[in-house]
């Protein structure tokens, strides 16, 4: 996923980096870090999610609920980027100072 929104980056020439992104984020907060604690939150705060995607995988098929397959993971992988594009979209409308161009 982080791959594919590099490359759609640059080709559109335009920051879906979702690290970069959320240390953007970060940034902006009240009191918040220097640029470098930032981006090491927004890095950290990427790969914490996909680790919470990965342990809910994990455990819908360890109860046998969905076997993997490639149907299966097509269609948690179309809901898990509904479930991003949702967060993404709690996120900036929550946050207190979203960039401009994110609004």
């Amino acid at each position: 996923m982080t791959l594919f929104s590099y490359l759609v980056s640059e080709s559109k020439s335009e920051n879906f980096r979702e690290p970069v992104v959320l240390a953007h984020l970060i940034k902006r907060l009240p009191n918040s870090f220097s640029k470098d604690k930032a981006q090491i939150a927004g890095w950290s705060a990427h790969y914490a999610t996909g680790l919470l995607f990965v342990i809910f995988y994990n455990e819908i098929w360890k109860r046998k609920k969905i076997l993997p397959s490639v149907t299966s993971g097509a269609l948690i992988g179309a809901a898990s980027g509904v479930a991003g594009i949702i967060g993404w979209k709690c996120m900036f409308e929550a946050h207190p100072n979203p960039p401009a161009e994110f609004k």
